[in-house]
């Protein structure tokens, strides 16, 4: 693999009506990856992905999250399989994610 790179930014609104507003994105960059398989290597094509991220603290103990990944719909391969050409594992198509977090007190 030649080069990998990732960058995380997210922002957090700290006051006014709405505080507690966060937004983001991920940016990843993964290179050609060399696979050993029997006798001769392959090469798999790298690939770049974009995701999105708003999360907002609804309540004292209540988060809610808002994840779009791969936003340009990219198809590729997010991890070779070494072992058998035909066998990779392919990143997922774009999606979104909700999820809620509730913290309880003991």
């Amino acid at each position: 693999m030649k080069k990998q790179f990732a960058l995380h930014t997210q922002y957090e609104l700290q006051s006014g009506p709405l505080r507690g507003l966060a937004f983001g994105a991920t940016a990843l960059s993964v290179g050609d990856r060399i696979v050993l398989a029997g006798d001769h290597n392959l090469i798999v094509e790298g690939y770049e992905r974009l995701d999105l991220h708003l999360s907002y603290d609804a309540m004292d103990r209540l988060r809610l999250s808002l994840l779009l990944r791969n936003v340009t719909d990219e198809r590729y391969v997010e991890r070779p399989n070494s072992a058998y050409s035909y066998g990779h594992f392919f990143g997922a198509p774009r999606s979104v994610l909700l999820r809620a977090d509730y913290g309880f007190q003991p």
